[in-house]
C-alpha cells in the first residue's frame, strides 16, 4: 500500500476514534463525515506530539483488520510502520478472558478458589499469547533500530481495556492517549500563554478535565467489558 494510502487510513481511523469518544463521554464535538478532509486530524498533526526519539504505536480495531501504525516524528508512513491481520484470533482470545473473568468475579466463588482460580494461573500464557497476536516483538526491532525510547500507546476498543505496556521491553518509557486528538488539545492546552500562568484557574481546570475525561474514559471501557462479560 502506498503512503498516501496508509495515511488516508490513519486519519480515517483517528476520526472514526473520535466519534466513539464524542458517544461515550460528549468529551469532543462529533465529526461531520460530510466536512471538508482538513477538518479531520493528519498525520502530520499527529507528529506534532512527537520527536526522534518518541514515537505513537496506534492500533485500530474494524470488523475487517486489526491494523498497528508506527508513526515517527519525521517520517512518512511506509508499509513497515503498517501491520494489519484479521482481527478473529485477538477476538477470540477477548471472548476467552471475557468468560474466564466472568467465572472468577462470580460472587458464589469462594475466596481460597479465587486465589487458584484458572484466570489468575493463565494470565502469563494469555498476556504472551497478546503479545504474539499484537506482534509486539516485531515492533520493537524497528523501534531499537530507531532509536526510539519513549512511546506514546494509541489503543482502540478493547485494547484500552489491557496493560499493553507491559508487553514491552522495560527499556521504553511509556504513556497512552484515548486517540491522537487528545493528545494535540492538552499540548495547545499546556503550551497556551495562560499555561504559563500557575495561578490561571481555568486554564489549569481545562488540563485537569482532559486527564479526567482520559480516566473517565478508561472506567466506563471497563464497566462495559465487565457487562459484556456477564
Amino acid at each position: 500500500m502506498q503512503s498516501g494510502k496508509l495515511t488516508e487510513a490513519l486519519e480515517t481511523a483517528e476520526q472514526d476514534k473520535n466519534v466513539c469518544l464524542s458517544w461515550l463521554l460528549n468529551a469532543l464535538p462529533i465529526p461531520d463525515y460530510q466536512e471538508e478532509t482538513e477538518a479531520t486530524v493528519t498525520h502530520a498533526q499527529i507528529q506534532q506530539l512527537l520527536n526522534p526519539t518518541t514515537c505513537a504505536i496506534y492500533w485500530h480495531l474494524s470488523d475487517a483488520a486489526l491494523t498497528t501504525f508506527i508513526i515517527k516524528s519525521d517520517e512518512l508512513l511506509s508499509p513497515e510502520d503498517c501491520y494489519s491481520k484479521s482481527p478473529d484470533e485477538f477476538e477470540a482470545w477477548v471472548k476467552d478472558w471475557n468468560q474466564q473473568y466472568a467465572d472468577y468475579q462470580d460472587k458464589s466463588k469462594k475466596k481460597a478458589k479465587k486465589k487458584n482460580h484458572l484466570w489468575r494461573a493463565e494470565m502469563p500464557r494469555k498476556f504472551a499469547s497478546l503479545k504474539e497476536i499484537l506482534q509486539i516483538a516485531n515492533i520493537e526491532q524497528q523501534l531499537k533500530s530507531n532509536g526510539i525510547t519513549n512511546l506514546i500507546l494509541i489503543p482502540h476498543r478493547d485494547l484500552h481495556r489491557f496493560p499493553i505496556h507491559a508487553l514491552f521491553s522495560s527499556e521504553f518509557v511509556i504513556t497512552y492517549l484515548p486517540s491522537a486528538q487528545f493528545g494535540l488539545d492538552l499540548k495547545h492546552r499546556l503550551n497556551s500563554p495562560t499555561a504559563a500562568n500557575t495561578a490561571n484557574t481555568a486554564n489549569t481546570a481545562n488540563i485537569a478535565n482532559t486527564a479526567n475525561i482520559v480516566g473517565e474514559w478508561n472506567s466506563r471501557l471497563h464497566r462495559h467489558s465487565r457487562a459484556d462479560a456477564g
